[in-house]
């Protein structure tokens, strides 16, 4: 069954940063559900209460590190959601960390947003095939 929409959770607490990835979403005219949280307690509840297809994961929260949450997700139930974590943080260490879970991508906030979302539409086509 081909899916209608797809659903995603955005843990950013910036709001220049969710207007740019709210308007580069809309723009893509991709038929993605957006769900935000601001804070990594937040994200928690909603991850536990609902099914999302992609998730994106600032790093730096008001109560704490989104990867440290990327882990916490990657273990309940040897979940497979796809997560994008970005971070204006350019640290090849942070990346490492980030990527070693399967079914993490690694973006930097300073590439451009068209990179963004070329991946959203890669992780969509991934989806539409299994």
């Amino acid at each position: 069954m081909i899916k209608d929409s797809f659903e995603m959770l955005i843990l950013e607490d910036s709001d220049e940063d969710k207007t740019i990835l709210e308007r580069g979403i809309k723009k893509s005219k991709l038929p993605i559900n957006i769900t935000w949280a601001t804070k990594v307690k937040d994200a928690e509840l909603i991850w536990n209460d609902k099914k999302f297809d992609i998730a994106v994961i600032d790093q730096n929260l008001p109560d704490g590190k989104g990867l440290e949450l990327i882990h916490i997700m990657k273990n309940w139930s040897d979940d497979k959601t796809p997560i994008i974590f970005m971070t204006n943080l350019e640290s090849t260490i942070l990346k490492s960390n980030a990527t070693q879970n399967k079914d993490v991508y690694f973006l930097a906030k300073s590439e451009p947003l068209d990179q963004f979302i070329d991946l959203l539409k890669r992780l969509i086509l991934v989806d539409l095939a299994n």
